[in-house]
């Protein structure tokens, strides 16, 4: 949700993007302000706005000799409405500093503005009400949006937990945009030594293979998004690869990987090739996904270097400073960038807060990618010595 304040009081303008953004409701990036028409013209002449909080009152540009008046603010929303080349608001709302401002253009404004407040810079209450406006259209948008596409949302969890986070994001989503469909997979409290045995991941994929194709086929007009987390991003890629290659389409919009095993050269163009997005959440001191990288056969450590490769609308890597479990330490992380994906948002946050140090990154962390580079050499080895094992002891039997 993108909203333009034009408003040649810096502090007022200032003040009321500070208040959108400290109480939750936007985030900086999809804030933009101006100080005059012409700023406003534009604005408006390159980016579509959900909301135009405009003052009555507006200087034409940012010469100080020109005074500010009625008339601008008006010849503004005048060709807005009329010039093809101006990118028309889905909402305008109007804001005067004094009342007798608002009772004089009333009329003349309401022509185009959803509804003309006092905005008197003495007082703050204005402030909740244009958050009240604002945030109830936004809900009401993203309910029919997510109605139009009978959204559901698919979790699963990794190993040795019992992913308690789960119901956290269902309650988080349910709480602040509605009720939507959850399906929440479940495999069991699985041990650190599954994660060596190549029969177990065979047997888990088959089983999320089986319950995916159930749920899509039992809502097909449905569309999806998925979180994932630790080895339940194994399971969902590789199961995602399976389908992909037997169903015509995958009626994924987004999949979200946290505290990835994946390895970060790991190939997801199947994915892109179905449309699907994913974006990788990443945490710094996720030093557990070490021990995946240098010892575990197929997996590495996406989930704290990212996945490599050219980041586009099909692909992004975010960095946060936590551990594995970071994503699910009090609610924070999830409402600020993952209850926004399900809410509709057109373009998710985008950070990057890594601090690594030299010793960490240029020594530790390449120390263990030359370890886990040993890794197919080492089972190579072992599955040859089993092979000659296993032929001795067949010629053992035989004589």
């Amino acid at each position: 949700m993108k909203i333009l304040i034009v408003d040649d009081d810096i502090f007022r303008r200032t003040s009321l993007k500070d208040y959108f953004i400290s109480t939750g409701l936007l985030e900086d990036q999809n804030i933009y302000v101006a100080s005059n028409a012409d700023e406003a013209t534009g604005l408006l002449t390159r980016f579509h706005f959900d909301v135009l909080v405009l003052d009555v009152v507006l200087p034409k540009d940012g010469n100080r000799l020109t005074k500010a008046d009625s008339k601008t603010g008006l010849d503004l929303l005048t060709n807005i409405a009329r010039k093809s080349s101006l990118k028309k608001p889905t909402k305008i709302i109007g804001i005067t500093a004094y009342l007798a401002d608002q009772g004089r253009f009333q009329r003349s404004f309401r022509k185009h503005c959803l509804v003309v407040i006092e905005a008197n810079r003495r007082t703050t209450g204005w402030k909740q009400r244009l958050a009240d406006y604002i945030g109830y259209d936004h809900q009401a948008r993203t309910h029919r949006e997510i109605e139009a596409q009978s959204l559901n949302v698919i979790t699963l969890h990794g190993i040795r937990t019992y992913g308690h986070w789960q119901s956290r994001l269902r309650e988080l989503v349910h709480f602040n945009i509605m009720t939507i469909p959850f399906h929440t997979y479940k495999y069991g409290y699985a041990s650190f030594l599954a994660l060596f045995s190549s029969n177990h991941h065979k047997k888990e994929i088959r089983l999320l293979s089986n319950q995916l194709n159930r749920i899509f086929d039992e809502n097909i007009n449905s569309t999806f998004i998925v979180f994932c987390h630790s080895f339940g991003t194994y399971l969902l890629t590789e199961t995602l690869r399976e389908l992909a290659s037997i169903r015509s389409s995958l009626p994924i919009r987004t999949v979200v990987l946290a505290g990835s095993v994946l390895p970060s050269t790991v190939d997801l163009d199947f994915l892109r090739q179905k449309n699907i997005r994913v974006i990788n959440d990443c945490a710094e001191r996720d030093y557990v996904l070490w021990l995946s990288e240098a010892f575990v056969p197929n997996l590495g450590m996406a989930g704290k270097t990212g996945i490599y490769g050219v980041e586009d609308e099909f692909l992004l890597n975010r960095f946060s400073r936590g551990g594995h479990s970071s994503y699910f330490e009090g609610d924070e992380y999830m409402l600020r960038n993952w209850v926004p994906l399900i809410g509709g948002v057109e373009e998710p946050a985008r950070f990057d807060f890594r601090e690594s140090t030299a010793l960490e990154q240029d020594f530790l962390e390449r120390i263990v990618v030359f370890v886990g580079s040993c890794k197919a050499s080492l089972i190579g080895c072992a599955r040859r010595l089993k092979n000659r094992l296993g032929f001795r002891n067949a010629s053992a039997r035989l004589d």
